[in-house]
C-alpha cells in the first residue's frame, strides 16, 4: 500500500530557478507503477497530475491516484487525492501539502472487509544560501481504520548544488508514532545531468521509518510495518520538445518482506 510518484521535486525547482524561465507553464503528467513483493503479492498503480508552475518557481499541483494490491487471500483498492503548492519569498521558499487516502480491504475466502482513511498534512520552509538549500519539514499523518494511530515526522534537509548539473542531498528524519515507535533514518541522494536532455537520480536510505511521507515528491509509504532501508534510481529523458519520459526502479525493505517497484511516466510542460 504505497503512493509512489515522481512529480515535482526540489530538483525541478532548482532547474527552474537557475534557468530563469519567464513563462508560466502547465505541467501534466501520468505514471504507471508495478510492485513485486517478496511474499508473492503484487500491486499496480496509475496516477495523473496537473501543476501550474510560474517562472519564479512558484507552483500549485493537484493529483489523483489509484492503487490495487492483490494476494491469494485478499485484495486492497486505494484512492488518493493530493494537492499542494509553493510560494517564493527569495531566499525563502514555503510549501504546504495535503493528501487524503481511502483504502478498502476485501477478503477472498470469507466475508470480511474494512476501510482505511489517511489524512496527510505537510509544511516546509527552505532557505537558499549561496549553493546550499536548507529545509525544515514536518508532517502529521492520521490513520483511521484497521489500526487507529497518528504519526509525526520532522526532518532537516541540506541540498548542495555543487555545479550546474550535479546536486547532492542529505535528509535526516525523526518519526514518532502513537503506537510507541520512535524511529530515525537518513537519506542520501545525488542528481546528475550528463547531457542537457538526461537527468539521473540515485538515493539510498538507512535507518528506520514508518508511514513515511516525502514532501519533495509527494509520496507516502502507508504500510504499517517498519521500513528499514531503501535504494532507488530514476532516469528522465527529454526526448521531444516539452515532453519528458521517466523510468524508475526502487527496492524497499520492510519488517518481514521486500518490495520492488518499477515506474514509467510521461510529463509535459506547456508554456502560456
Amino acid at each position: 500500500m504505497k503512493k509512489h510518484i515522481f512529480l515535482f521535486s526540489l530538483n525541478c525547482l532548482m532547474m527552474t530557478l537557475f534557468a530563469q524561465q519567464r513563462n508560466t507553464s502547465v505541467v501534466p503528467s501520468a505514471y504507471y507503477t508495478n510492485g513485486s513483493y517478496s511474499n508473492s503479492m503484487t500491486s499496480t498503480g496509475t496516477e495523473a497530475f496537473a501543476s501550474i508552475v510560474s517562472g519564479s518557481g512558484e507552483y500549485a499541483v493537484a493529483g489523483l491516484s489509484r492503487i490495487s494490491i492483490d494476494s491469494s487471500a485478499w485484495s486492497y483498492q486505494q484512492t488518493m487525492l493530493s494537492a499542494g503548492g509553493m510560494v517564493n519569498f527569495y531566499p525563502w521558499f514555503l510549501k504546504a501539502q495535503f493528501g487524503f487516502v481511502n483504502g478498502k480491504y476485501d477478503h477472498k475466502r470469507f466475508v470480511y472487509s474494512y476501510e482505511d482513511n489517511i489524512t496527510i498534512l505537510n509544511a516546509s520552509a527552505m532557505l537558499n544560501w549561496d549553493l546550499f538549500y536548507f529545509s525544515a519539514h514536518g508532517t502529521r499523518i492520521s490513520v483511521q481504520g484497521y489500526k487507529d494511530l497518528s504519526s509525526v515526522q520532522a526532518g532537516l534537509k541540506i541540498d548542495w548544488l555543487c555545479s550546474d548539473n550535479i546536486e547532492f542531498s542529505l535528509d535526516p528524519l525523526f518519526t514518532s508514532v502513537t503506537d510507541g515507535r520512535s524511529l530515525f533514518s537518513t537519506t542520501l541522494s545525488g542528481v546528475v545531468s550528463p547531457i542537457r536532455s538526461v537527468t539521473i537520480t540515485a538515493a539510498v536510505t538507512a535507518g528506520e521509518r514508518v508511514y513515511y511521507y516525502d514532501p519533495d515528491i509527494m509520496a507516502i509509504f502507508n504500510q504499517n510495518e517498519t521500513q528499514s532501508s531503501a535504494l532507488s534510481g530514476k532516469i528522465e529523458y527529454a526526448f521531444w520538445g516539452p515532453f519528458t519520459a521517466i523510468g524508475s526502479y526502487e527496492t524497499t525493505r520492510f519488517t518481514g518482506y521486500t518490495i520492488r517497484y518499477a515506474t514509467l511516466g510521461l510529463k509535459g510542460s506547456i508554456p502560456f
